[in-house]
């Protein structure tokens, strides 16, 4: 599956991923690690679902960092999870309610 970009507002894109429950860790620190690139978020610990929250300046470059943490991590990519309906990424998006929740 390709990158299902869901823009969140008109800063914030999410991509939301697939990992194996060891890796969640590892991803998180590869990610933040690449300044402004992107922020991970856990979506659901027990099914290791995570957000990868990014800007539209950001999409393609955030994208490529995953491509290249594939093969290492074991990510795959996946369409937007009920888990994300259910967030409110600490309070985040209750100033867009109304908006794509995450």
């Amino acid at each position: 599956m390709q990158a299902q970009p869901d823009y969140i507002d008109e800063g914030t894109v999410a991509l939301y991923l697939e990992v194996p429950g060891e890796k969640v860790v590892l991803l998180q620190a590869l990610v933040e690690s690449h300044e402004g690139v992107g922020i991970v978020r856990t979506l659901n610990i027990r099914k290791s679902l995570v957000c990868v929250l990014t800007t539209p300046t950001m999409f393609e470059a955030c994208v490529d960092l995953l491509n290249g943490l594939q093969a290492e991590i074991g990510w795959r990519f996946i369409g937007r999870p009920k888990e994300a309906e259910e967030q409110l990424y600490l309070g985040y998006f209750k100033k867009n309610q109304g908006n794509s929740p995450c």
